[in-house]
């Protein structure tokens, strides 16, 4: 079994950008309507809300926030270089680099559209 999943935005490009520059992920092709961005263990697909129609359960409302109810969780083998990255990156950090109760160390960042995210040592 694999998992991949699919995020939708009304900013593919800076959604996309993000997904490579922030959280390391390699484009593997891209058009007008979707991107497919990975790595060994994960991928992403990201999608332009435009395209789903108006009654589609994910299409966001209004104001609504993107995510609610989803923590995309990343683990990492350096979670330190990757902390580190992101911070001298600019790009901001929702909560910092701490120990949890039950001893892995992560942060929280939130991607372009609101979608949280958690990093996490592997």
């Amino acid at each position: 079994m694999h998992l991949r999943m699919e995020l939708f935005t009304n900013e593919l490009e800076k959604t996309v950008q993000f997904y490579q520059e922030i959280i390391g992920l390699k484009l593997n092709r891209m058009n007008d309507t979707y991107a497919a961005l990975s790595n060994d263990t994960v991928q992403i697909g990201i999608g332009p809300f435009d395209f789903l129609p108006d009654t589609h359960p994910l299409k966001a409302r209004d104001l609504e926030r993107l995510g609610i109810g989803v923590e995309i969780v990343i683990e990492v083998p350096d979670i330190e270089k990757k902390y580190n990255e992101i911070v001298e990156s600019g790009y901001p950090v929702e909560a910092p680099l701490s120990e949890q109760a039950w001893g892995s160390k992560d942060f929280r960042v939130l991607d372009p559209n609101g979608y949280y995210i958690r990093i996490t040592q592997a």
